[in-house]
């Protein structure tokens, strides 16, 4: 079971550990993080009231909680088991899947030795199926594709099969169509990558994240009494909470491609530093 904690500090503590406080926090995304940060390494189910009480650290209130689960529930991201007076949930095969895909884009190490290839995805769904273009441009921007042109989205890297174990809807698939082969121009490959990818609003993501998580990196080296577990719990999730969007509109380019030096890489070794020194502590249950 989860402690209980001392709430009367914990708004402003939040707030300054947010890389942006003023923006309106994701319920949703919340939970995600939590499951794949702390529920999925060890599990795949989770109690209601324990999640309850760790999105509570988080300044999310009880029925605010309650209503973002039932919502990803009817989405298909659980299964509700009934147990006494408690409920217990369980990750679909689809939400584990989606949560798998964040884990291998975090540690993805960036290519060196690149083929030389582009993979070129276009679709053309009809317009009474937007839920599931909707859905496609969602995971085609998680898994790092840059938009070429409406319906067609360019990698340097084959990522078939992450794309058709994220989509929701199986019969997504009829409406795509892959490619792989060298760029013959019109234009010069560096444009065609500033078109399809935003490298300085990128920078200036990282730059932020490098600002603001390197004071909780100094925190921990100058707390000698270790920080408390709910403390910990809440410097694990502001990390991810800010550093995962950041791998959405990173699309991890071959290095030749990017600018020197990249504040990409410089953000990914702190975050693995402050994911080393805040141990994943058991908060769930089985």
């Amino acid at each position: 079971m989860i402690r209980s904690c001392d709430y009367s500090t914990k708004n402003e503590y939040n707030q300054t550990m947010r890389m942006n406080p003023t923006d309106k926090f994701n319920n949703r995304f919340g939970v995600m993080v939590i499951l794949g940060d702390f529920v999925l390494p060890n599990q795949k189910m989770f109690w209601l009231d324990e999640m309850l009480t760790a999105l509570s650290w988080l300044d999310v209130l009880e029925r605010t909680g309650r209503s973002t689960l039932v919502r990803m529930a009817k989405d298909g991201w659980f299964t509700i088991e009934k147990v006494g007076r408690r409920n217990r949930y369980w990750l679909t095969d689809w939400g584990e899947s989606v949560l798998r895909q964040g884990d291998l884009r975090i540690f993805e190490e960036a290519v060196q030795d690149w083929d030389g290839n582009w993979h070129l995805l276009t679709y053309s769904i009809p317009e009474d199926k937007r839920v599931l273009r909707h859905h496609l441009v969602q995971q085609l921007e998680w898994l790092g594709f840059g938009r070429v042109s409406r319906g067609a989205w360019l990698s340097p890297y084959d990522r078939r099969d992450a794309l058709q174990q994220a989509l929701k809807a199986p019969e997504t698939s009829a409406y795509l169509h892959f490619f792989a082969g060298a760029y013959l121009g019109n234009t010069e490959i560096d444009q065609l990558i500033k078109n399809c990818w935003d490298f300085e609003s990128v920078a200036t993501e990282y730059g932020r994240f490098l600002n603001t998580h390197r004071q909780g990196l100094e925190q921990i080296q100058n707390t000698d009494n270790g920080l408390t577990g709910e403390d910990a719990f809440r410097m694990r999730f502001w990390l991810s909470y800010d550093f995962l969007p950041l791998l959405r509109i990173d699309p991890n380019l071959p290095s030749q491609f990017l600018p020197q030096p990249w504040a990409g890489f410089e953000a990914r070794e702190l975050y693995t530093t402050i994911k080393n020194r805040l141990p994943n502590q058991t908060l769930f249950s089985d």
